[in-house]
């Protein structure tokens, strides 16, 4: 990597008047004296610039930009040049951060090595062949648990840090998303995906690792007397400030100080070096390694996500939004109502005119229409119920059977409350993401429950997969449209031309569009959908056999809290319609805090986390998530949101009893405001938290 260069070296400056031969700025140092911050071990002119780089602490060279930069994400989920992770960047102090990322160590004994891994085709397990869809698998086991050991090691060592830390912004938002990008990890998707997820977990690790490092060491570093010796497995930075560099170079961090020739006369340099860029063919060699990043572009390449400047902070911030948005499920931005002449990004908050009840009100409501003008009740008018209608239940009242887990009481009081909008119920504007609980056992029959529990077990993996993929769009279904889907699944036939085999022949059709993706090789084949193995947590169910009780409430509670995750972000997506794409991500990562795991990840194991959770003891961390989140709405809230949530007494002054029952009032006033909120946005009652007992 000692690239020396020699008189007979054609590297020259070619800016016209300021035109020197590199050779001409040499001073070199006398053997054994101090180098300065402001001068250099090795340097390097840019042709046509007039313009010169100098290290005092490496005996490499990069070269920086000639001028502004063009930044796209390439091959291998890089950003070539731009990226910190390959290429030192302009020194920034918001992202001061940025110059100690480590350089890249493949070298098994490296703690870091898992930061830099690439994945083979024999790290990648394909889904059984048995199942009824081809291209799905996931990372082999051993792998995943390298990358959950890995990334626990990072957030145990946070956890030490002190609140000052802990709160900054990187520190908060960094740990966030590093939970959710392991949560993803082992959820089947096809190769590219994983890959995609991989990248994206290692990018957020060496990022977090890097402020963590940054604030707990090298910015405290300016404040002792005595420098520190360069660590050059960071990566280092460009400056052209020599304040900055003079900090850089005291804290022991690898520095290029960027200067017109003009300002390095009579300035110390040892010697001129070539210096290492991207090459033509997209090569950047890797710090003292013979292996390179290529970062070639992807095919088809991505596209130009920021032109300018490169020393600016907003291209880093462009990065880093394009990576969320194009390594996160998709589902923020994608909310719509299913009438289609209402979007809900557009759509202002509902006002008190609008409103079918009161949001910050308690208490059984009686709609308008039941009252007379003196404000006396009066049976409910009731308009003549259609067929369909006739077979429709009052959605507010949960349905009572074994198969059902119940639902947290606070959450039940909430919509029993609004039972009277539950006789004759308006169209509802938001559809289902995943079916309603209530399809698969709102039957009598116990054997028809069954029936279409199992047909959702099997169909069940793909649709999460969808949920959980990147750029792939929620396919939100009517109460009937996925009653077609289960019984599909399920191999209900019906005599070609009549209307229900023409409805499951559009089922079909809609089924494939939604899965099949050729490009990644996914294709669900449907034919075999009768005969796939429904098993659930490894127990298989039979055809014609009865699901055992604890299964059924299992696929019950998995579906109620997808639900809720799902709907809960919908309706925060519609009450903060303003916000921008970095700030909706943001504030997703801030959602994910109320439940244990990711929006379309339910596991069994976590039945007694998040707002689920059979004591209220247990569900106190959550219910204080769930309160910063509603208080951020804007409008009318309830009172209580507008003081700080409480905290244990120290003194004794109130038992741990009292204050879990303060709690336990705030948790019914914030499930009001949430189901009234919900019915006044889409007219239809909210899926909400039940018990897994």
């Amino acid at each position: 990597m000692d690239r020396t260069l020699t008189r007979g070296d054609h590297l020259v400056d070619h800016s016209g008047p300021r035109h020197q031969d590199p050779v001409t700025i040499l001073k070199p140092g006398k053997s054994g004296e101090v180098v300065r911050y402001y001068e250099g071990i090795a340097g390097y002119v840019l042709p046509g610039s007039g313009r010169v780089v100098t290290t005092p602490n490496m005996n490499i060279v990069y070269a920086p930009w000639a001028d502004c930069c063009s930044t796209r994400m390439r091959k291998d989920f890089f950003f070539g040049k731009d990226d910190p992770l390959c290429f030192p960047q302009p020194f920034h102090h918001s992202i001061a951060h940025l110059a100690v990322i480590p350089v890249p160590s493949t070298l098994p004994d490296s703690p870091l090595a898992l930061a830099w891994y690439r994945p083979t085709l024999n790290d990648f397990a394909s889904h059984d062949p048995i199942k009824p869809w081809d291209g799905l698998g996931t990372f082999k086991r051993d792998l995943l648990i390298r990358l959950q050991t890995f990334s626990d090691s990072l957030m145990t060592g946070l956890k030490g840090s002190t609140s000052q830390i802990a709160q900054d912004y990187h520190i908060s938002n960094g740990r966030l998303q590093l939970r959710e990008l392991v949560d993803q990890l082992d959820l089947p998707a096809c190769r590219e995906e994983c890959c995609l997820r991989l990248a994206r977990l290692q990018r957020c690790f060496l990022e977090l690792y890097a402020r963590w490092k940054w604030l707990t060491v090298y910015s405290l570093r300016v404040q002792r007397e005595d420098p520190f010796p360069v660590d050059r497995t960071l990566t280092g930075a460009f400056t052209d400030d020599l304040s900055i560099a003079s900090k850089l170079f005291h804290c022991g961090i690898p520095l290029w100080l960027v200067r017109d020739i003009e300002q390095t006369s009579g300035v110390r340099v040892d010697r001129i070096s070539k210096a290492i860029d991207e090459s033509a063919n997209r090569l950047i060699p890797i710090r003292d390694s013979d292996e390179f990043f290529d970062v070639s572009d992807a095919v088809p390449p991505h596209p130009i996500i920021w032109s300018g400047l490169p020393g600016k902070a907003e291209r880093y911030l462009a990065m880093s939004h394009y990576t969320r948005t194009l390594f996160s499920y998709s589902l923020l931005g994608t909310f719509e109502p299913s009438s289609s002449s209402s979007s809900l990004a557009n759509r202002t908050p509902v006002t008190q005119q609008e409103a079918w009840v009161d949001a910050l009100g308690s208490g059984e409501v009686i709609p308008e229409q039941s009252k007379d003008r003196k404000g006396s009740k009066k049976p409910y008018a009731r308009s003549k119920p259609s067929p369909s209608s006739s077979l429709q239940r009052n959605k507010f009242i949960p349905i009572e059977h074994a198969f059902n887990p119940p639902a947290v009481p606070a959450w039940t009081t909430a919509l029993v409350e609004l039972k009277a909008f539950g006789l004759n119920p308006p169209p509802s504007k938001l559809k289902n993401f995943v079916p309603d609980p209530e399809i698969l056992i709102g039957s009598s029959d116990d054997s028809t429950k069954s029936r279409l529990i199992r047909s959702w077990i099997k169909v069940r993996e793909i649709f999460l997969y969808r949920l959980s993929s990147s750029g792939s769009t929620p396919l939100k279904l009517s109460n009937s449209e996925w009653r077609l889907i289960l019984e599909l699944s399920g191999g209900l036939t019906f005599q070609t031309g009549t209307k229900t085999a023409n409805q499951l022949e559009a089922a079909q059709r809609l089924l494939k569009a939604y899965v099949d993706d050729s490009r990644h090789g996914i294709q669900l084949r449907v034919a075999d959908l009768p005969s796939a193995v429904a098993s659930w947590r490894g127990v298989e169910v039979e055809a014609g056999e009865l699901v055992p009780v604890d299964m059924a409430r299992e696929v019950l509670w998995e579906l109620y809290e997808i639900s809720f995750r799902m709907e809960f972000l919908a309706l925060d997506q519609h009450m903060l319609s303003q916000l921008t794409e970095e700030e909706r991500s943001n504030r997703r990562l801030q959602l994910n805090v109320c439940w244990a795991g990711l929006p379309f990840r339910a596991e069994a194991e976590h039945w007694d986390k998040g707002l689920t959770a059979r004591s209220i003891k247990s569900r106190l961390p959550y219910i204080q998530a769930f309160f910063r989140t509603l208080s951020g709405w804007p409008g009318q809230q309830p009172a209580v949101l507008r003081h700080s949530f409480p905290t244990p007494s120290t003194n004794g002054s109130i038992t741990e009893e009292g204050f879990l029952g303060t709690v336990a009032n705030i948790e019914l006033i914030l499930a009001r405001y949430y189901v009234r909120s919900f019915y006044n946005v889409f007219s239809r009652p909210p899926i909400v938290p039940h018990h897994l007992l």
